[in-house]
């Protein structure tokens, strides 16, 4: 086995023993000791405790994903009820989510997010460009 180049760091674990704790109890306990580790030895910004809670439902309908990566800009938004009163049958009495994206997209990454979308199972994608 090869001796690696460059040195990868310290991995570090944290184990807690809690009798009949709460979810809420986990967090009032770990969530100081978090932000201070990183508060001590990292220089990027850090959100104070308490943590951002989000319940499932709302990651997933938010983000399309429950481990959403909050420093990501881009999130889902509902166009139900906009799309309500077209006449384009694919989204007659349907659900209609977007993901709004601000500036100009390549027509190359338009493609590839499509194939993407099919390879996932979806039907295909709208591309929508809006002065609002």
């Amino acid at each position: 086995m090869q001796e690696p180049t460059e040195p990868h760091g310290e991995f570090y674990q944290l184990d807690m023993e809690m009798a009949y704790a709460t979810q809420e109890d986990v967090f009032a306990a770990i969530e100081p000791v978090i932000y201070n580790t990183f508060k001590e030895f990292s220089d990027k910004k850090i959100t104070t405790y308490p943590f951002p809670r989000i319940t499932y439902k709302e990651a997933m309908l938010k983000y399309g994903t429950d481990k959403p990566d909050l420093r990501n800009p881009l999130f889902i938004i509902d166009l139900s009820e906009f799309f309500s009163k077209c006449t384009f049958k694919p989204f007659i009495d349907r659900t209609v989510r977007a993901i709004k994206v601000k500036g100009h997209l390549s027509k190359g990454f338009h493609e590839k997010l499509l194939q993407y979308a099919i390879s996932i199972g979806m039907g295909g994608l709208r591309i929508f460009r809006s002065s609002r």
